[in-house]
């Protein structure tokens, strides 16, 4: 799933030039917590945000549960979230979206009031570990690692797959 009009262009291009399986569906639109439009900067390459930027294209948006269930995922095994701070918009979507595992990129610059909720409720469903390897026994813990870097991948793996 990709908002941005020039990023879609280059993820069509290197679909093509791979060997994925024929099944692989690419979605240009954003997600989000709610159905709509959306306004995304644009010449910013991976670093597009929803945002007031004079330079800004209109994307449809909707929420991941809406689009999970458009394309008929009832199984997802792994997302990768990446969407310049805008995560705390997939809260309600990952409680009911349920993975195998997930790749959550956090920015600490934004505000920690923000993303608190969404990684109070992913740590209620999942053994969270930073790119090094350290495992993370709650949020007080989670909290205070984030504070040293701008930005974090964290993993949220379940460990029992219900």
């Amino acid at each position: 799933i990709e908002p941005s009009t020039e990023n879609y262009k280059i993820l069509q291009k290197n679909y093509r030039r791979q060997f994925f399986s024929p099944d692989i569906t690419i979605v240009q639109e954003a997600v989000s917590d709610k159905k709509g439009t959306a306004r995304l900067s644009v010449g910013k390459g991976a670093e597009n945000t929803f945002s007031v930027s004079t330079k800004f294209e209109t994307v449809p948006c909707d929420t991941l549960l809406s689009i999970a269930q458009r394309y008929g995922f009832e199984n997802v095994d792994f997302i990768k979230i990446d969407i310049e701070g805008s995560e705390p918009l997939l809260r309600e979507s990952l409680r009911i979206v349920r993975t195998k595992a997930n790749l959550l990129e956090v920015w600490s610059r934004a505000n920690p009031k923000q993303n608190a909720p969404l990684l109070q409720m992913l740590l209620e469903q999942y053994v969270c570990y930073s790119s090094e390897g350290l495992r993370f026994a709650g949020f007080p813990e989670l909290e205070q690692y984030l504070d040293r870097d701008d930005a974090q991948d964290l993993w949220f793996i379940r460990e029992r797959v219900s």
